[in-house]
């Protein structure tokens, strides 16, 4: 399994990345690491998606997965704002996935409720760092993808 992780900068200017050809909610674990009831909460991991440039090829083989992993805000400000992975998309023939920051943007685990104190509990990097895993294991499963950059 081949496994290569990119480091996106900033670079995009505003207007000029296209839409996501897909946004979608990805059903997370709210606790990635906790045994018993708990560990069946979930909460919905907002997702958008660029398909446009990711080509399947005649062999069955697919371009890799770009992934940009959500900062500290909505996923509009980073989708439209990180010029960079669409403009060596098309060289790879990648599908582009940004996925949302848990206790940001829409992808609040518990609503309204989600920044009082007991419920903060889960906001982690390391529960971060699993819900992008978890993505990422979703679309290598589904997608059959050998390559995630």
């Amino acid at each position: 399994m081949f496994l290569f992780l990119c480091l996106v900068g900033v670079s995009g200017v505003l207007g000029t990345v296209p839409e996501p050809t897909r946004t979608w909610q990805f059903d997370q674990l709210l606790d990635h690491f906790t045994y018993g009831e708990i560990s069946a909460l979930t909460f919905s991991q907002r997702i958008f998606e660029y398909n446009k440039l990711w080509n399947c090829s005649a062999d069955g083989s697919v371009g890799p997965l770009f992934v940009y992993t959500g900062n500290e805000g909505p996923l509009e400000s980073f989708y439209y704002n990180t010029g960079f992975m669409f403009d060596i998309a098309p060289q790879f023939n990648a599908l582009i996935v940004f996925i949302e920051h848990r206790y940001y943007g829409q992808s609040l685990p518990f609503g309204e409720d989600s920044f009082e104190p007991q419920n903060l509990r889960f906001l982690s990097s390391i529960q971060a760092t699993s819900d992008f895993a978890q993505v990422i294991n979703y679309y290598k499963t589904h997608y059959n993808i050998t390559q995630v950059c």
